[in-house]
């Protein structure tokens, strides 16, 4: 028999791909019935009305089975290696062709939600340069399936040749394969997510559930209270409330409010998080994580543009860095590209940074802060919030108490200029022979660091206002997204041309 390549044949999904279909389509179906949902809740049924509502349940289970197969029969995916391209048919009433050229794919990962998981399937999603509307996605299929056909496209995608299969048979089921080896494993452990999430930035908890505070007082009907219930707000405020009262309030209130913001933020770290468990081959690193939706992908040093490494004080002490992989995307997926992996110590950290890029961390060449210029700026907008809510407080509302303004001013104002010049002092820029390190943050350390061969370009700006002190505006621009580096004095541009300079004449692929 003649060696043949994977999926060069049409193949559909795993049969099992029906149940799938038929679950989401049922979704859909009873979504769009709610109001007869409603009906049956709250009216009153007949035994004739009972018939025909069960009567037309039976129908559109009927329906959905016949949909749900045709779906599957006419969802058909294979690989076309002389054109190059990744070929999907799919359509019941009308038939949809996509081919994707293997130069416009830019990455092929796992995710497997909760039933997926219960029948053992993965879904496949083939990701895109170009648009939102052009990720694929294959439902339903089995884990040698998958990891066949994710290993086919990369390797096509970086001009290799596909590993052959000899007992490859009609159907394209794929047929046992090498595992890669395994170099190491970390798995995030139960308590290690607990930590994560006490350790995190709970106001983001707390602004989740002021949001969801804020929608349910938006939709409240106030036609339920009385026409005067200003009236009686107004009322109930003069006779109860008094100063002691507000003051005990926000002693309960506040530290209730931050505790839920604390539980919020901890849940989402463990669904976002649960049974991550990251390994290194030898060629990439394999990230699986997730508890409602389980995502398996493969990182390729080559694909990632920029590392980003975030600590706070309690997480470095807990040991647990947070790591970010920014890779190639189009304009518009700038955010969905970015992969963020929660609590990694310091060790691993270091494994992983040597073989993403290898960069020596001791081999800084020179290294620049911004001007003071930028300081200013930041107090004069950190300034503006409260200058705004006091104009606010005397257009619109009463009383407004002008001995109250002093005693902000001297509590607000050095509390915001000593944040804001310790947050100026943590900006850095720093240049290597071969990278380009930026740090930031006060509370949070955030490290980025760029190979100059992966920069696409390097815009240099300068306002009128920065001309007589030689100040300029930098952005780096990747195939992930701009770093942007703001009021440095002018003597950074010898390192701008070193970097334009590596930029032409690097050799090195960084896709």
């Amino acid at each position: 028999m003649q060696p043949s390549k994977p999926f060069t044949r049409p193949q559909l999904q795993s049969p099992v791909g029906i149940l799938l279909i038929f679950v989401a389509s049922a979704f859909k179906s009873l979504r769009g019935l709610w109001v007869l949902g409603a009906y049956i809740l709250f009216g009153k049924i007949t035994g004739d009305k009972l018939f025909y509502l069960l009567f037309g349940a039976v129908l559109l289970a009927i329906w959905l089975i016949i949909y749900s197969i045709l779906a599957y029969r006419r969802f058909i995916f294979h690989i076309d290696y002389n054109k190059a391209e990744f070929i999907l048919k799919q359509g019941v009433f009308s038939t949809t062709e996509i081919a994707i050229p293997f130069d416009k794919i830019q990455q092929v990962y796992f995710k497997r939600d909760l039933l997926q998981r219960v029948i053992n399937v993965y879904e496949v999603v083939i990701d895109t340069a170009g648009s939102k509307a052009e990720e694929v996605k294959i439902k339903a299929l089995s884990r040698a399936n998958a990891d066949l056909l994710q290993a086919a496209l990369l390797k096509e995608v970086q001009s290799a040749p596909v590993e052959e299969s000899p007992d490859f048979d009609k159907k394209n089921e794929a047929t046992a394969q090498p595992l890669p080896k395994e170099l190491w494993t970390y798995r995030l452990s139960f308590g290690k997510l607990l930590r994560i999430g006490l350790s995190t930035n709970y106001l983001r908890g707390v602004w989740i559930l002021l949001i969801f505070a804020g929608s349910i007082l938006q939709q409240f009907d106030t036609n339920l209270i009385d026409e005067d219930y200003n009236l009686q707000l107004e009322n109930l405020y003069d006779t109860y409330i008094s100063t002691n009262y507000t003051l005990t309030l926000l002693f309960i209130a506040l530290p209730i409010l931050f505790l839920v913001g604390i539980l919020i933020t901890t849940t989402e770290v463990f669904i976002k998080y649960y049974g991550l468990k990251l390994t290194r081959t030898g060629k990439e690193l394999q990230l699986e994580m997730g508890l409602k939706t389980n995502t398996r992908v493969a990182l390729k040093p080559e694909r990632i543009q920029i590392f980003t490494i975030k600590v706070n004080p309690v997480q470095r002490y807990l040991n647990l860095y947070n790591l970010q992989f920014s890779l190639v995307n189009s304009v518009e997926e700038s955010e969905k590209s970015k992969i963020k992996v929660p609590g990694i110590p310091e060790e691993i950290v270091s494994k992983i940074q040597n073989f993403v890029f290898e960069i020596d961390p001791g081999a800084t060449k020179e290294s620049f802060r911004p001007n003071k210029l930028l300081f200013v700026r930041q107090c004069f907008f950190g300034l503006l919030p409260l200058m705004i809510g006091l104009l606010l407080w005397y257009i619109f509302l009463e009383n407004f108490a002008f001995n109250f303004i002093l005693p902000v001013f001297l509590i607000y104002l050095p509390a915001m200029i000593y944040l804001k010049w310790f947050s100026y002092k943590a900006i850095k820029l720093e240049f290597t022979s071969e990278f380009l390190i930026k740090k930031t943050g006060l509370w949070t350390k955030k490290t980025e660091i760029i190979p100059f061969y992966k920069l696409q370009s390097i815009s240099v700006k300068q306002p009128l206002w920065y001309k007589k002190r030689n100040v300029y505006n930098l952005v780096f621009h990747t195939a992930s997204g701009d770093v942007s580096f703001m009021a440095v004095n002018g003597a950074v541009l010898s390192q701008v041309n070193y970097g334009l300079y590596k930029i032409e004449t690097a050799a090195k692929p960084w896709m």
